[in-house]
């Protein structure tokens, strides 16, 4: 796949294309109106730039129902006391409110590269806790439906125990910092198995996640040509605009740490081009300072990497490029990036997409 992708006319037309993204670039963030972007908290900085997370437009805690939030605030709480269908449900509804809400902050900037200090850690413990209440998930009643349906995503506690299983993992290793420890990338790797099951999964939300989340395992774990394997070409991509941005930034930094930097910054590229008209425009700003920052950030590597081997030639023009790059964002004292919103995600109208078989 990795040789197809070279010889691809994509890769003949690199100049071009890195000539149309950053034109795409600016004209993508004009088109938004003057501070629809979000407002930003929660920043990290990288090469002086400082970069945050936009912040969330997601439902918050207080829809949740009674017995579901009792169960948050203590995940041994004992549920034989309620009506098994209201104990299922309110498990289910609290495990997802844990993973959508408690883990997708830490999550979406860890995945970026900007986390904080206590990121990690978050990241595991509310994870686990989601682990925890599903596996003490009462049995459902007689099925109401044909054996063969599926539930949504959001309402699947095999779907969701899965996700809760490696996003503990996750955290556990980002825990350890930039470098995870041989037991932690071993973790990594042993987790993987949980969500394989889903990665042909029918329900895009649960294929795209999974795809998503195996992939960041094995390049976390040191397995890169594993992760670019998984993620595929970007033509595939055409769901939910999320999972999409983040599949193709997982799927540029695979290719980066194999050190295949040209093919990398070529497919952020593109990526800015493909994905521009499908991003909500509210969220046009945060999507493109997302993907610029890829590229930034895979443009200081290609730099570091020149300098290293003293490719003076290569160096200069690659510092040209992380110079524009850096004059792109316009000064901006602190950077929003676009997060994933949701960890497991409904279609907009209510269910799930199905993926053409």
């Amino acid at each position: 796949m990795i040789l197809r992708f070279f010889q691809s006319p994509l890769m003949l037309r690199f100049g071009l294309l890195a000539a149309v993204s950053a034109f795409s670039s600016e004209a993508w963030s004009a088109q938004s109106p003057a501070g629809s972007s979000p407002a930003a908290t929660r920043s990290a900085a990288i090469g002086g730039l400082k970069f945050l997370l936009e912040d969330s437009d997601t439902a918050d805690a207080a829809t949740l129902s009674e017995p579901a939030r009792a169960l948050i605030e203590s995940a041994d709480m004992d549920t034989s006391k309620l009506p098994s269908p209201v104990a299922r449900e309110a498990v289910i509804e609290a495990a997802r409110n844990l993973l959508n809400q408690s883990c997708e902050a830490p999550l979406s900037r860890i995945l970026l590269e900007i986390p904080q200090p206590q990121d990690g850690e978050s990241l595991e413990q509310a994870a686990g806790k989601a682990a925890r209440l599903l596996s003490k998930l009462p049995e459902a009643g007689k099925a109401s439906s044909a054996p063969n349906d599926l539930p949504v995503a959001s309402d699947d506690p095999e779907l969701l125990a899965a996700v809760a299983a490696v996003l503990e993992s996750l955290g556990r290793a980002a825990a350890t910092g930039a470098a995870p420890s041989k037991e932690s990338r071993d973790g990594l790797l042993g987790v993987c198995p949980r969500i394989a099951p889903y990665l042909d999964d029918p329900r895009a939300t649960a294929s795209d996640l999974a795809r998503l989340l195996q992939a960041t395992c094995y390049r976390r774990a040191g397995r890169p040509e594993r992760a670019a394997e998984l993620l595929g070409s970007v033509n595939e991509l055409g769901g939910d605009p999320p999972y999409d941005l983040y599949l193709g930034a997982e799927h540029c930094r695979a290719l980066a740490d194999r050190e295949y930097y040209v093919a990398a910054a070529t497919l952020a590229a593109r990526l800015e081009v493909t994905l521009a008209s499908r991003v909500p425009v509210e969220h046009r700003t945060t999507a493109a300072h997302l993907l610029r920052s890829l590229r930034l950030g895979i443009a200081r590597s290609r730099l570091a990497q020149a300098e290293k081997q003293g490719a003076t030639e290569i160096a200069d023009t690659t510092r040209a490029q992380v110079d524009r790059l850096e004059r792109s964002f316009g000064g901006q004292e602190a950077v929003a990036l676009y997060r994933l919103g949701a960890v497991v995600r409904l279609d907009r109208a209510g269910g799930d997409r199905v993926r053409a078989r």
